[in-house]
């Protein structure tokens, strides 16, 4: 789907969810969880990478969803880390004090590291990624 609101790709036991507006609307998150809890129960992921890099807000219903999805792979003994937090965002993470239940790191390059994932060339112009399941 060109317009996607999110693109969600596996690479090894990581799934790695881009979503792609400045402000997540809480039905693209509860798509988008749906989507996720389904892969970890079906390729067994350990870890679900949020590249939230373009993501200026987050809304309670999507801090909700997360927290959810959170829950729901925990006893499959995965988690959730999250890269490229703005300002806003690891501000309110750290408000609601859900920085102690996600891993977070400044950068998408700190996280790929971290996880044991090669380093990601930069994307040329022209199309987006491709999304898988």
């Amino acid at each position: 789907m060109l317009n996607a609101p999110y693109d969600v790709e596996r690479e090894h036991d990581v799934l790695i969810a881009t979503p792609h507006n400045f402000e997540v609307e809480a039905l693209d998150m509860l798509e988008l969880v749906a989507e996720l809890c389904a892969g970890v129960r079906s390729d067994a992921c350990r870890t679900v990478l949020f590249d939230l890099s373009q993501v200026a807000y987050l809304s309670s219903a999507c801090l909700g969803e997360m927290v959810s999805l959170a829950r729901d792979i925990e006893p499959m003994r995965s988690r959730i880390v999250l890269a490229g937090c703005v300002a806003d965002v690891k501000q309110l993470l750290e408000v609601t004090r859900l920085c102690t239940l996600f891993e977070s790191f400044d950068t998408m390059e700190e996280a790929r590291e971290e996880l044991g994932l090669a380093a990601q060339a930069p994307l040329s112009g022209g199309g987006g990624q491709l999304r898988a399941a």
